[in-house]
């Protein structure tokens, strides 16, 4: 999985997002993947809320195993709505 692919489908994520509940916010999605493999999703679900980066960090599974030192790649992708 390149980061072209991996940035597609944080753009995929943040998609999820409405812009009605986001309010001023952009749509805003994060994948973390390990090893090719995608460990974790989230994205931002509205406004005055956890934002996409800690919502896909709350969705990992092992919360406790140090997984920035394990090869863990953060991507993260903005849907701007003017």
């Amino acid at each position: 999985m390149n980061d072209l692919t991996c940035m597609a489908l944080a753009a995929q994520e943040a998609a999820k997002a409405t812009t009605y509940k986001t309010f001023d916010n952009p749509r805003v999605g994060a994948i973390i993947v390990q090893n090719n493999q995608i460990i974790a999703t989230g994205h931002h679900e509205a406004f005055g809320q956890a934002h996409a980066e800690i919502n896909a960090f709350n969705h990992l599974k092992d919360k406790k195993s140090n997984y920035w030192r394990n090869g863990v790649c953060y991507f993260r992708a903005l849907f701007i709505s003017w």
